[in-house]
């Protein structure tokens, strides 16, 4: 029986549906914009001035005040929490653009979506974002969101996540490289090496 590796989805739809605010701890792994919003949270002076700085600095454009914002108590208000994660994500915020991803790949806020999904995963991956390109080796492991099983394609995207240390590559490692050939994997190697991210956008912090 194939083994089933655990991919972050579960835990990025508790993130899609928090709603106690930043000083709940909303899953065993945080995406490193989380926790920067976090941080921002419990050193400031007030929770009320720190508000108040988000949102300046939101309506300024910048990516992570929008992350933080969708992540705050707002009464309820679904859209708005939506909207800040929206722009979080076209101001090319990996860690927005891979909960956006999920979001249209599961079909919670948003009618499901392969294309756009695989499009913001994407976007993520190419920022060399390892939690985005494990996502995408899950994907063409799995042969979700769509897409038909792709060893070499998940191979490719694994080797990326794993050049970051990142622990759920490691792991699926073993069961890809079984799966291919030598020659497959010189080439996927080879492709890894000279890969380079093909846009740079602004990150918080580091995984």
């Amino acid at each position: 029986m194939r083994p089933t590796y655990k991919t972050l989805v579960g835990i990025l739809i508790s993130l899609l549906f928090a709603t106690e605010g930043l000083t709940q701890p909303l899953a065993p792994i945080e995406l490193p914009a989380l926790s920067q919003c976090r941080l921002e949270s419990d050193t400031a002076y007030s929770r009320g001035l720190q508000l108040q700085s988000w949102l300046s600095r939101a309506e300024q454009k910048d990516p992570l005040a929008s992350f933080c914002l969708a992540y705050v108590p707002n009464g309820g208000n679904e859209a708005t929490s939506v909207g800040w994660l929206e722009q979080a994500a076209i101001l090319n915020l990996p860690d927005a653009q891979l909960l956006l991803a999920t979001d249209y790949e599961v079909g919670f806020r948003f009618p499901r979506n392969f294309k756009l999904a695989l499009e913001w995963y994407h976007r993520a991956a190419n920022q060399d974002f390892p939690y985005a390109q494990f996502e995408l080796a899950s994907i063409y492991f799995q042969g979700r969101a769509g897409e038909k099983p792709n060893i070499p394609e998940a191979y490719f995207w694994n080797l990326l996540a794993a050049r970051h240390q990142f622990l759920s590559a490691q792991a699926l490692m073993p069961e890809l490289e079984k799966q291919l050939t030598d020659k497959q994997r010189q080439q996927i190697r080879a492709r890894a090496t000279a890969w380079h991210p093909p846009s740079k956008g602004r990150r918080a912090g580091n995984p």
